[in-house]
Parts: C-alpha cells; structure tokens; sequence
C-alpha cells in the first residue's frame, strides 16, 4: 500500500496543520457539497476551497482537528488566501509527487490567473500593477496533479489524457474564481 504524504497549511488562528488527500477527505467532500473537489470548484469557486481543506485536516484515524471547526476556518479566510489554499490542496492531491520548485510554478501561475480575473471583474488587478497582469487565465503546471488524476469517486468524472496527466480544460477550470 502506498504511504498518505502530507503537506501542511497554516490556518489563520496560527497552527500549522497536516493536510492529507485520502478516500476519507473525498468522502467528506462529497457529503459537505453533494460532488467532488472539482466540481464544487467549478460551482462555488474559491468559496469551496476552506470546506475542501478542512475535509482534508482529518488525521490518520478520521478524526477531525480538536481546536477548529468547518465553519470557523471558512469565516477566518479571506478571499486573498485563496492562491494559497488551492495550491496546499494541490500538493496535498500530488501525495508528495511534485517536484520542488513546481509549487512556487502553481502559486505563481495561480496568482496570475487570479490577477486575470480580478481586472476582468473590477477593471483593475488586485495587488498587482498594471504591468505585471497577464490578461490570460493561467492553470496549473501541466505536471501538477488534480484530484482527478489521482483517481476519483463514482460520482466524479475525469477527461485525463492518454498518458494519465489531466486534460488542459480540466484543470484548468480550478483557478479561482
């Protein structure tokens, strides 16, 4: 059996916590959003990504963190947290499969994407100069693993390509929005 790695994510009260991408967080995601991760990306955009990383911090025997609740991490996070939490869930999908330097790719490639959307919606980039704003959506490194890649529940589907890496459309659509 393949040993669960973990990544950690520091929640806003401080604590740095495991974040581990098993059956039990699919589970868990599938029951707080009625679909898996990508599809509830795809409906409440960066708005799942607290509920999701939550379902995540579930330790080795299913229990969930003591000293925080669902609901506190959601209300504690803010939308400029968002490139952050997507990219700790995309290493914790990877189980520890990305090379080093591709999280800071992703986080990159993430904020850009988010700038993207930003000056689509308000006229203006948000935290970044007019210069430095890329007027494409960006996506994940093309090596960076989505939970479909990783395998899926019956009630997700996949479009992976035919060496197993997802398709450019699928992931894609987990830049927040």
């Amino acid at each position: 059996m393949a040993e669960i790695k973990s990544t950690t994510y520091k929640t806003p009260d401080g604590v740095e916590r495991a974040l581990r991408f098993t059956h039990g967080a699919r589970r868990r995601i599938v029951d707080r959003f009625g679909c898996g991760a990508k599809q509830a990306m795809d409906k409440y955009g960066d708005g799942a990504l607290a509920g999701i990383l939550y379902a995540c911090m579930y330790d080795g025997d299913g229990k969930p963190p003591d000293d925080l609740t669902v609901e506190q991490l959601e209300e504690s996070v803010n939308a400029a947290d968002s490139v952050e939490m997507l990219a700790v869930f995309v290493e914790a999908v990877a189980n520890g499969k990305m090379e080093k330097n591709e999280g800071a790719k992703l986080r990159e490639a993430l904020t850009r994407g988010m700038e993207a959307q930003t000056k689509n919606l308000t006229g203006t980039p948000s935290g970044a100069s007019q210069d430095s704003t890329s007027a494409s959506p960006a996506a994940p490194p093309p090596s960076a693993p989505t939970p479909e890649s990783s395998g899926t529940l019956p009630s997700e589907s996949s479009a992976s390509s035919a060496n197993g890496t997802p398709a450019q459309s699928e992931v894609s659509t987990f830049a927040p929005v």
